[in-house]
Order: C-alpha cells, then structure tokens, then sequence
C-alpha cells in the first residue's frame, strides 16, 4: 500500500515507519524533523519529506510557553504544518493516510471526496478527558499545569468526527473515546511493541544483578519519561520518600516547570538524569 504518515515531531512515528517499510509498503514520513535526524532512526532520507523550520520555530516557542511568555503556540503551528501537509498530500493519490490528531485538519478536509483511508492517531486519551483530568490534578497539587485549552479541544473533536478511523495506543484510552460517546466501530485499538532486543542485557549483567538481588542489596527502579504533573509525579515523591531505604530510584527524562521544586527534594532520595538520547536509552 501507499501509505502517508503525518506527524508534527517524532512520537513513535519513525518506528512505525520503518516498520511498514520492511513489510514491503509504499511509505512517505511527513514531518518537522531534518532529514539527516530521521536517517539516524534507520529511515531513508528519499522516503521523508521535512519542514524543519517549523520544527525549529516549534522548538523556541515551546521554550518559551514554558516561561510563561507565549500561551497556546499551537493555536498558529498547528495550522501552519497543517496546511503544508495538505498541499503536499494533494501532489498525488495515497491509499491510507495516518496523521497524528492536532495536525490534521486541513488535509482531512481536502480528501473527505477522495478513496483514501484517513486515520487519526491520538497518543493520549479523549482531548476532553485529557482536559478534565489535568484540571483535577491541578486542583490536587495546588499548581497551574499546562492543559488543552478550548481552541485545542475544538480542533481536535472536528478532527475526531472527519476520520475515517480513530486509532489510539491503550484500553484507558479507547475506553475515554467510549465515554466521550464516540462509534466503538470507528475507533482502533493499536498497542506499542519495542525491539526487546535492544534492551536485553548481557549474560554477565544478568548474574551480577540476580547476586544482587539474592544479597539483599536495594532493588533497582527505572522511570523514562517527562517529569510532570499529569504524569503523576505527586504520588512518585510519596513513593520514592516511602521506599527509598529498600529501593533505589533513577529517573531520566525531561522535568516540567511545575515539578521543580519537588524534584529538587528528591536530590538525595533519587538518581536524576536529563533528557537522552533516543538511541542511548538502552545503556540506562
């Protein structure tokens, strides 16, 4: 099949990209990386076709939504891949075009008369109950988080009604789209695999760890991931704070602004590490 994958970033599109393409599809990555980034992930750069300066103005305003000094950045970057998208997609004709949910729009709204089949990829839950359960853990925590606004939530439920099909990542996820009154028959439950290979220790590593383990000595507990809020980090201090004397923590992802200061006290408590690379991952 001729496949388009639209995406505004990576995601796990690179993967499922590459992964087409060794089953023997037609597939054509549309994104706001560089070519020469998407080739490290093991995708020819003929098979990409990239908007990297919106991906590098993305870059700077989200740094600066961060800061507090630019609100809603995709309400104008949104629309923007949206439509360069749409008019590349119109070059030619697709069998099935697979577009990640906020980017979408525009060039759903130009194929509604064509053949292609047009899917939604939504990596959260329903917008609406992302909206809602943000709002409540902001009323838990005491802390203003970063939250769909009601542009967001527009955008994306014309979005939702458009596509063919919706296809989302986990059973909480599908079970949103349920409650949210969404056709059961529209939506597609695709769950995630890994290259377990890539993350399989040596033989050697393996003993060490079950000496260890068998002594007694603390067991080992990884987090990958965003530090936030949304993501649950309130309860992660109870836990860490609880089970630090028998466990040891180590944590390596990127840290919201509204977890700072409670990263700060696990200094002692926790191994904290900066964002790494994709490809680096597997040595942590």
């Amino acid at each position: 099949m001729k496949i388009a994958i639209v995406v505004q970033g990576r995601f796990h599109a690179f993967d499922l990209a590459r992964a087409l393409l060794a089953r023997g599809h037609d597939v054509t990555l549309f994104t706001n990386y560089p070519k020469w980034a998407v080739k490290r992930f093991g995708i020819d750069p003929d098979r990409v076709r990239s908007l990297w300066p919106h991906g590098l103005v993305s870059r700077v305003a989200q740094r600066w939504h961060d800061g507090g000094l630019l609100p809603e950045p995709e309400r104008w970057l949104h629309p923007a891949f949206g439509r360069w998208v749409s008019a590349e997609l119109a070059k030619e004709s697709w069998d099935v075009v697979h577009g990640w949910s906020g980017v979408s729009e525009e060039h759903l709204a130009e194929s509604a008369s064509t053949a292609t089949l047009r899917l939604i990829m939504r990596g959260s839950a329903h917008i609406r109950t992302q909206a809602r359960i943000t709002e409540e853990e902001e009323y838990r925590t005491s802390r203003k988080l970063d939250r769909p606004g009601p542009w967001t939530i527009a955008r994306e439920e014309r979005e939702y009604e458009v596509a063919d099909k919706i296809v989302v990542l986990s059973t909480f996820a599908y079970r949103s789209f349920l409650e949210e009154g969404v056709d059961p028959d529209k939506l597609r439950l695709l769950q995630l695999g890994t290259r377990a290979t890539a993350f399989r220790p040596r033989p050697e590593v393996i003993e060490a760890r079950c000496r260890r383990i068998l002594s007694g000595d603390p067991l080992h507990v990884l987090y990958v991931g965003t530090l936030s809020m949304r993501k649950g980090f309130l309860d992660v201090v109870k836990i860490v704070r609880t089970l630090a004397p028998k466990f040891r923590f180590r944590f390596v992802g990127p840290v919201m602004a509204e977890v700072k200061k409670s990263v700060c006290e696990l200094t002692n408590l926790a191994e904290l590490i900066p964002k790494q690379p994709h490809n680096d991952m597997p040595r942590w």
